[in-house]
């Protein structure tokens, strides 16, 4: 039975006996021409929005009309509906933004109307911390919050632990693990390419680290693909952004909140857009 306030999916592809629907924006398909017999509804992954699942396999006994209702939900035992986890290092703790928040409270506004109740965007991390860091504490802080989402954001600050190669050093296992800890605490993983860095803007970001972040993000969206993560690929979004790199930082990493539109935008948009052919577990 669905609540008063859960929305309706619209564009999911539903199929019963090789016959298939959309979904309108009321969340209603009709699928004619069915044989007499008892059939499951099935959907078109790539056509929900990422982790959705059935919560229960529905089936239709034709000849009949009547309409059927088909639950889907998001598969985060008894962790806290509404509560997303922005795990990361300073900038994702809001560094350089004007409220403080970074992208955190802008991604709660725009995830709010889509789910239709309170979304909150709770930081856990710390500044200037590496990947080894964040292994050390994700257990703790997701016991601590129960986090239905968990948004993984780290990897900047490796580049200053000796500039390692990235398929050498211990960034992307890190990272790995971190997902692993994510999917054992219930909890749905989304890892972010890094964010580039500002190129010339002062020692701490010469030509060859930005060089240094592409590389990373190239492994990462293997290895998010790998393990069916939900990819939100930060760096893509700068990319896409009219004007300069420059224009979207405050100093050598941190964005400004020019910036962190982009990656609240970037993060809304992995979050509800149909999966498409990814797979996201």
């Amino acid at each position: 039975m669905r609540n008063a306030d859960e929305r309706t999916l619209g564009g999911v592809e539903v199929e019963i006996a090789a016959r298939r629907g959309t979904t309108n924006g009321d969340g209603h398909a009709t699928v004619g021409d069915i044989p007499a017999g008892t059939f499951p509804v099935q959907f078109g992954l790539p056509t929900l929005p990422p982790f959705l699942s059935i919560v229960r396999v529905t089936t239709v006994t034709l000849p009949q009309s009547a309409e059927v209702a088909v639950p889907v939900t998001y598969p985060i035992g008894q962790n806290t509906p509404g509560v997303f986890l922005a795990f990361g290092d300073s900038i994702t703790s809001g560094d350089g933004s004007t409220d403080g928040y970074g992208y955190r409270a802008r991604l709660g506004r725009k995830l709010t109307p889509f789910y239709r109740h309170g979304i909150g965007v709770d930081y856990r991390g710390g500044g200037g911390g590496r990947t080894g860091m964040a292994v050390e504490r994700v257990v703790m802080d997701l016991r601590q919050v129960r986090p239905a989402v968990t948004l993984i954001q780290w990897g900047v600050n490796d580049y200053n632990g000796g500039r390692c190669r990235p398929d050498t050093c211990d960034a992307l296992p890190n990272l790995r693990q971190l997902i692993h800890a994510v999917r054992d605490a219930n909890s749905l993983p989304v890892i972010a390419t890094l964010t580039p860095s500002n190129t010339g803007f002062d020692a701490r970001a010469p030509e060859d680290r930005d060089l240094w972040v592409k590389e990373m993000n190239g492994l990462i969206r293997t290895m998010a693909a790998e393990e069916g993560a939900l990819l939100a690929d930060l760096y893509a979004g700068f990319e896409r952004a009219p004007g300069r790199i420059r224009d979207y930082m405050t100093d050598h990493i941190h964005p400004n909140d020019a910036g962190y539109e982009i990656i609240a935008q970037v993060y809304f948009d992995a979050l509800t857009r149909p999966r498409g052919n990814a797979v996201v577990r």
